[in-house]
């Protein structure tokens, strides 16, 4: 079968409309290289099957590649500015990127490789949502969001470890190199890229899993599991968990509230009380110089520089009338201030005052 032009590559329609690759490499070159990785097994495996090839004789063929002769790559989008191993960032990354797009689109992949984990064979997984969406990377916390988003709203997904000897054995097909193996390090390139690409390309993820069934949960973090409300009440506490925004200084929670809710707080003027459980009592008092209480407000515009701030943040929690909340320090660096660290979450109790 001749190969299409351009042109008419250009006129069919691809399956996968995104491909999102979120790393905490911080590095254009080892990024680029997961991103020409994924391109060309997709090149590759798309070609293989579109004619017959060797390749395809090895694999289950997804049931979307049928009547067509060829398909468009997705459009990929890297994000590589992950904190070096925070997994509750990441996850809030391809928590808020899947949100973005939307379910009642095109499917889209997700390759979400951040440390510690991603070299644990039994942690390599693949989740696919009940409408396609795919997410590839190490089952090491960053699919907690996604749980609690799946769990929420009843929605189907499967999620299974992937066999790693099976994309070796197809690799070694494809790279024509009967003594190709998989590098222990840069899975990020090696693995789960490859995985991505095969899938683009028309590979049916669930034939990449182990043969023999297993029950396999997506692992949580405290960051994850906590999904809370924030108090409405006088009096009324709760234990948050933060990370902190690597640009900005805030402290993102996993605290949600609506936004009708936030609106009749403010005209209450709801003021909040923060202090660590961990930490010795008067040190947050010693940092500012006076109690640290929190404001509820719209915007940073409402306080002067130097105040304390609780805000409703722009990310969509499960619902789509709730969103974070998120802690700041008009014009200052909370999360240095707070000492809470680039590659971790931070746990805080937040007391309703007034």
């Amino acid at each position: 079968m001749p190969h299409p032009n351009e042109h008419e590559i250009q006129l069919k329609p691809r399956y996968y409309k995104n491909a999102v690759i979120i790393t905490d490499f911080n590095c254009g070159l080892t990024s680029a290289q997961i991103d020409m990785r994924f391109q060309s097994v997709f090149r590759n495996t798309a070609e293989d099957i579109i004619n017959n090839g060797p390749l395809s004789k090895l694999i289950k063929v997804s049931k979307w590649t049928k009547n067509l002769q060829t398909t468009r790559p997705p459009v990929v989008h890297n994000i590589f500015t992950i904190p070096h191993g925070n997994i509750d960032f990441a996850a809030y990354a391809l928590y808020s990127t899947y949100r973005v797009l939307g379910r009642k689109t095109r499917p889209n992949i997700f390759i979400h490789v951040t440390d510690p984990g991603e070299g644990y064979s039994s942690d390599r997984s693949i989740l696919v949502s009940d409408t396609d969406n795919v997410m590839i990377g190490p089952n090491n916390g960053t699919l907690g969001l996604m749980k609690a988003y799946f769990d929420s709203r009843n929605i189907e997904y499967d999620l299974f470890p992937i066999d790693t000897v099976k994309v070796e054995a197809l690799e070694r097909l494809r790279v024509s190199s009967p003594t190709y193996e998989l590098p222990r390090t840069f899975h990020g390139r090696d693995l789960f890229a490859v995985v991505g690409g095969l899938i683009a390309g028309g590979v049916d993820p669930h034939c990449l899993a182990p043969d023999a069934k297993m029950d396999y949960e997506p692992k949580e973090t405290t960051f994850s599991q906590g999904l809370q409300h924030l108090p409405v009440k006088r009096g009324e506490s709760i234990q948050l968990t933060c990370f902190r925004d690597q640009n900005f200084g805030s402290l993102r929670t996993n605290l949600c509230v609506s936004s009708a809710v936030v609106q009749d707080l403010i005209k209450e003027k709801a003021v909040y009380e923060l202090s660590h459980i961990h930490e010795k009592a008067g040190l947050l008092e010693r940092l500012f110089s006076r109690p640290v209480q929190f404001p509820l407000t719209n915007t940073f515009s409402d306080l002067k520089a130097g105040d304390p701030i609780l805000y409703q943040g722009s990310t969509f929690s499960t619902y789509w009338d709730e969103r974070f909340i998120e802690l700041a320090i008009n014009r200052q660096n909370i999360g240095q201030i707070l000492d809470v660290p680039m590659n971790a979450s931070k746990t805080f109790t937040l007391n309703r005052i007034k």
